[in-house]
């Protein structure tokens, strides 16, 4: 007798898609598993990079507010002593995380008196000086904004600020937060001088020029000394035809003008000229 044997060629099929299948899932789980690892590392590495984008600026931000805090309170400071020799303040900077640079030797200003028709006068040709804070790098920008006063070089009357603070563009791109001065010009008639209108124009300059060159970081305390006003007056014979004079002023590269009407006479009048300079020195001191 001879035994046959059969074999289930299906149920070996079946077993060995089965072992494929369960070799397959069990691939797929840390497969899947570093899949979403990886995501995750991106969505935190994004997240993170926001938040530090997002911190940085608001930093940023703030150093700028605290920059223009300290910049108020030295304006504040200057104007409160600046006519009054003498007279002197400490202020307190906070670190911003800013560079403090006090420069005699800048912001040359040029002052210039004209009829337009018989004469020109240049009345005033030094440096001024400057205070200003060149911040750190920022997302915003702040160049030509105006905190104090505004781009004009010159002002008439009692009726504007002579202070400028306002930002440029500094080194490397950086905002720079510069406060300067400019000149402020009063005019009036006061009298008839023999038969002649006597016409009073003041020019008021507020000078730091004898302040102490400084660049420096961190908390610092400033003192700020009126040391002297200083003055000289011109006088100016004008024909009956003159009804107004310009003052021009040249600060750098900024030009500016006014125009002053003259109370005149069919015998001409008088223009009588004072230039006043206000002296103050800036330095630094320790508390």
């Amino acid at each position: 007798m001879v035994n046959i044997k059969f074999e289930d060629t299906r149920w070996v099929s079946i077993m060995t898609v089965g072992k494929s299948i369960t070799s397959r899932k069990a691939l797929a789980i840390p497969v899947t598993y570093l899949i979403l690892f990886v995501s995750m590392l991106g969505v935190i590495s994004l997240t993170y990079g926001f938040a530090i984008t997002s911190l940085n600026s608001k930093a940023s931000y703030i150093n700028v507010l605290i920059a223009r805090q300290n910049m108020y309170v030295l304006d504040d400071s200057m104007l409160s002593v600046a006519w009054s020799p003498g007279a002197s303040r400490t202020v307190y900077m906070a670190d911003c995380d800013g560079i403090l640079q006090i420069q005699p030797k800048s912001k040359g200003l040029t002052l210039k008196i004209s009829d337009g028709i018989s004469f020109s006068d240049v009345i005033f040709n030094d440096y001024v000086g400057s205070v200003s804070y060149l911040l750190g790098a920022s997302s915003q920008s702040f160049e030509g904004l105006y905190l104090r006063g505004d781009k004009r070089v010159i002002v008439n009357g009692n009726t504007y600020t002579t202070t400028r603070l306002h930002f440029i563009r500094g080194d490397d791109g950086r905002p720079q937060l510069v406060l300067t001065y400019r000149p402020m010009v009063i005019a009036t008639c006061l009298r008839m001088d023999n038969g002649e209108p006597l016409n009073l124009i003041r020019v008021h300059v507020l000078s730091l020029k004898s302040s102490e060159p400084l660049e420096i970081n961190g908390n610092i305390y400033l003192r700020i000394i009126a040391l002297n006003v200083t003055s000289y007056s011109r006088k100016y014979i004008l024909n009956a035809g003159v009804s107004s004079l310009t003052i021009e002023a040249l600060i750098d590269d900024s030009r500016g003008a006014i125009q002053l009407p003259i109370v005149n006479s069919e015998n001409g009048a008088i223009a009588s000229l004072d230039v006043l300079i206000a002296h103050v020195k800036v330095q630094r001191v320790t508390p």
